[in-house]
């Protein structure tokens, strides 16, 4: 692990860019408000636990997509450099 605290380029890269592309939708917004009834019945430490759970299981699931679209990318290239040559 480096000073940054990330394993590897590709998780770097992955956590920068989510950084700077904060992915917000009307989507999100209103699967949020249909969420907030169920968290409120249960104590604020565990909705708590809970809502960060969910949170962690989309930002995996957001930096899985990036790192295999990234690699997708990387290989169409290679594969259109190969036809050109």
């Amino acid at each position: 692990m480096n000073k940054d605290g990330v394993e590897s380029v590709l998780e770097f890269l992955a956590e920068r860019y989510l950084e700077e592309h904060p992915i917000s939708s009307k989507k999100i917004e209103e699967i949020q408000k249909q969420m907030n009834p169920y968290f409120e019945q249960i104590e604020l430490d565990a909705s708590n636990k809970m809502f960060q759970l969910v949170y962690d299981l989309c930002s995996s699931y957001e930096a899985a997509a990036f790192r295999t679209g990234l690699q997708l990318g990387l290989r169409f290239q290679d594969e259109i450099t190969l036809t050109q040559t």
